[in-house]
């Protein structure tokens, strides 16, 4: 019989923070990049409950001999609010050689690689240098973004907003003592993205909250932290005229954005930069640095979430976990 061991957040948090975050998060994209994992696209599952609109995923991944890892996520939103409900998160870690099992909460986890792939997007992406970045969104996943990039991207000034006066405040107040860039929340998205060179939109909204009229005519880089098929944060002119690089475009296609764009008729015109016609660039190619540079158009990442980036994470949580024994 396998050895389980269960890790909880406590740990996690502990030994897991924005510099092992990216690390991990970076040293997935370039594996699935290269082609050394296999990563299928996830098995989800929508419903309406009177607990609110329930979320599940399934997602696996394997590094061939070493690990292999499942996770589960089950996650409810109240778009009425534009915020993220209760959500609970478990990973499944195999060590391939010895047999062992570790089992993980996964809240910590799905919060911070999810900032980290955030701000390595806009390091892959980047045309030249980010001054300013903006966060549509003030939640968990809007915070994570806010500290991973503060570190890697080490812009001058970072803004956010959201439309809950009291959770933008919670935000700053949580991130003003954590972060290096200058802190500015502001009560629009005109205002805050005004003068962005990056933007990362992580809000549970039904309708697009970023419009073209808010952006400015200079290249930016935007990141979508999407994947939920009841959310559309983008509006589709900004995927009709930008560089849009995705994770997994199977998993894209069953994201909000992109199933408005097959309902309307206009996915032919979302501006995907491909390798042939049915093979998209992804996140990584970027983080190979195999992607076609256009410095004359902005460039959008549309990240819905690999499960390879939870199997580096856990990696390194479950060695460091050993150390310990």
């Amino acid at each position: 019989m396998n050895y389980v061991h269960e890790i909880d957040d406590t740990f996690i948090t502990e030994y897991f923070g924005v510099e092992e975050a990216i690390d991990t998060c970076h040293q997935a994209f370039c594996l699935y990049g290269a082609g050394h994992v296999t990563n299928p696209p996830r098995i989800q599952s929508n419903t309406t409950t009177e607990s609110g609109d329930h979320l599940r995923l399934k997602m696996s991944a394997e590094w061939p001999t070493l690990y292999s890892v499942q996770k589960t996520i089950d996650e409810y939103s109240d778009f009425a609010s534009g915020q993220l409900g209760p959500r609970t998160a478990t990973i499944q870690l195999t060590d391939l050689a010895t047999g062992e099992v570790a089992v993980f909460d996964a809240d910590h986890i799905t919060n911070m690689r999810t900032g980290a792939a955030g701000a390595l997007a806009i390091k892959y992406l980047a045309a030249a240098p980010v001054k300013g970045i903006s966060i549509i969104g003030t939640g968990r996943v809007a915070r994570a973004l806010a500290a991973c990039a503060d570190a890697l991207i080490k812009p001058e000034v970072i803004s956010a907003t959201s439309r809950d006066p009291a959770n933008r405040n919670n935000f700053k107040n949580e991130l003003k003592s954590r972060i290096n860039a200058s802190l500015v929340v502001t009560n629009s998205v005109d205002s805050c993205v005004a003068e962005a060179d990056a933007i990362l939109c992580a809000v549970p909204v039904s309708t697009p909250i970023l419009n073209p009229n808010a952006l400015t005519n200079r290249p930016l880089t935007i990141v979508a932290i999407a994947g939920d098929p009841r959310t559309r944060q983008l509006a589709p002119e900004i995927l009709e005229n930008s560089n849009v690089i995705v994770d997994n475009l199977e998993q894209a296609r069953q994201s909000g954005e992109f199933l408005y764009a097959d309902d309307v008729g206009r996915f032919g015109k979302i501006k995907l930069q491909r390798k042939t016609a049915e093979c998209p660039y992804t996140i990584g190619d970027a983080a190979c640095s195999n992607t076609p540079g256009d410095n004359s158009s902005s460039n959008i990442a549309y990240l819905t979430g690999l499960a390879v980036q939870d199997m580096c994470a856990a990696i390194l949580i479950y060695e460091k976990y050993k150390n310990t024994l």
